[in-house]
């Protein structure tokens, strides 16, 4: 009796959330392949907590890289006049003729 709660305790929670805790891992190196459909989900319960954490984690993961393509292109713009700006601060310090 013993041996059948427990494969049924390893079945439905145990096995999914091993796989959740692997994936998290997954996911904090950066994969997007652990976003996909668990393989084990056990209980109706661990399978909605896998949905709305993969969702949670897509949805900051979409976020990060808004974020950091934003930052690039801030920083292209920034750059552009600022290279301009050094241009002439040089030739000036160097005492040359702006005109």
């Amino acid at each position: 009796m013993a041996g059948i709660i427990g494969a049924v305790f390893l079945r439905t929670l145990l096995r999914p959330l091993q796989e959740l805790m692997e994936r998290t891992g997954e996911i904090e190196q950066g994969s997007l392949e652990a976003f996909r459909a668990m393989h084990h989900t056990g209980t109706r319960e661990v399978a909605t907590l896998a949905d709305r954490f993969f969702r949670m984690a897509r949805k900051l993961s979409d976020r990060s890289n808004y974020l950091t393509l934003f930052a690039t292109h801030v920083s292209h713009e920034l750059k552009t006049p600022l290279t301009g700006i050094q241009g002439a601060a040089e030739l000036l310090r160097d005492g040359g003729d702006m005109e």
